[in-house]
């Protein structure tokens, strides 16, 4: 991940507070410049729109997690061990003090352009996700793997989705199913 300058940084960490919290759609630049105590040249300067910003979170949000299953990948010993890694995550997730559900799935419901830098984030980083799960998933064939993959990540975005409401006994109940699907 990229460091900018100690203004970029506060412009980016107080939309990511903003974003999460509110919506994309809710928080405007005005808000952002007041909250980070800056400019609207500055940010202008930094981000150059809106959407750049919005993408800089995005892109910022999802280096996170790929550093996060980068780090699993290399550490839990079977692929039905990563796949239980990648829920466990999310469960301790919801943990967290002033969880929303998931960053890209909340920008995703808020039918961001689709022509946007945005969409294009939230794709690459659900194609990541995908083929992180299709490396760890056993099958005798790239597509039998690959549709195995489409179904964990199906429960994975399942329970994201009813972990605003359960908490993080949405990842338990689907997790088993999911490290079975993966091979164990």
């Amino acid at each position: 991940m990229r460091h900018g300058s100690a203004v970029q940084d506060r412009i980016l960490d107080t939309a990511a507070r903003l974003f999460y919290a509110h919506g994309v759609r809710a928080v405007g630049v005005d808000r952002v410049i007041a909250e980070a105590g800056v400019a609207k040249a500055s940010l202008y300067a930094h981000f150059g729109s809106k959407n750049e910003l919005v993408v800089a979170y995005l892109r910022r949000q999802a280096d996170l997690v790929h550093q996060g299953l980068r780090h699993v990948e290399g550490e839990a010993e079977t692929g039905p061990a990563r796949v239980a890694a990648l829920f466990d995550h999310a469960a301790a997730a919801c943990g967290q003090p002033g969880y929303q559900g998931c960053h890209f799935l909340n920008a995703a419901a808020e039918h961001l352009d689709p022509d946007s830098g945005a969409a294009e984030v939230l794709a690459e980083h659900r194609a990541f996700v995908l083929a992180y799960l299709e490396r760890n998933v056993q099958g005798s064939t790239r597509a039998e793997r690959a549709e195995v993959a489409r179904i964990i990540l199906t429960l994975y975005d399942g329970a994201k989705v009813a972990s605003m409401d359960e908490g993080s006994a949405a990842f338990a109940r689907v997790k088993p199913v999911a490290v079975s699907m993966a091979g164990e």
